[in-house]
């Protein structure tokens, strides 16, 4: 739902389908290279930019109009999970891999409870892997993720709720991980801070 230009996949829902209990069929539907049609489902997550919620809120209509429970995530229903809510049957605010078990047990009991706090996470602490066999094969470059959150006082200003001023680092061995799949040995990198 990015762009059908985007260079670099998505790894959110590769993350989430990593927290995923292996009991669960997991497939990312990916619209940065064409509109998806309705799949059938039990549960559906999705994750939007504020840029592409319009279409999220699209999606997740239609998957609840077929009585699909839906959960929405992401950088915008983090910033305003009440508008979020309206859209969806749960609301992730922050991240989401200290809270996905509780969500799907949930979901099991038909007890989904509105909006889950997503605690900050000490990555050094985790050992998790992105699901990229489930990701679009058709992306020009690949990813590594080697910290997470917000180094900008600015953001914590204005959204204390939801960021905390924190980057959570990566030590160097979960990065060397996720980077071990990939054949060619070429890299580049960028940072945004």
């Amino acid at each position: 739902m990015l762009s059908r230009f985007s260079l670099f996949p998505p790894l959110s829902l590769a993350y989430v389908a990593a927290v995923t209990p292996e009991s669960w069929e997991v497939k990312i539907v990916d619209e940065n290279f064409g509109p998806s049609t309705l799949e059938d489902a039990d549960l559906v997550g999705i994750t939007a930019f504020t840029s592409n919620i319009g279409r999220a809120y699209q999606l997740a209509a239609s998957y609840r109009e077929k009585g699909i429970p839906v959960v929405l995530g992401g950088i915008h229903a983090s910033m305003l999970p009440e508008e979020a809510l309206q859209h969806a049957d749960a609301v992730v605010k922050g991240e989401v891999e200290g809270v996905w078990g509780n969500i799907l047990e949930d979901f099991e009991k038909k007890q989904l409870r509105g909006i889950y706090q997503g605690p900050i996470l000490d990555l050094s602490r985790y050992d998790i892997l992105p699901r990229r066999d489930l990701l679009h094969p058709d992306y020009l470059w690949n990813s590594i993720q080697t910290s997470r959150g917000c180094p900008s006082i600015a953001a914590s200003a204005l959204y204390p709720d939801t960021w905390e001023k924190h980057t959570g680092n990566v030590l160097p061995l979960p990065c060397y991980k996720n980077w071990l799949p990939y054949p060619d040995p070429t890299c580049s990198f960028w940072t945004t801070t």
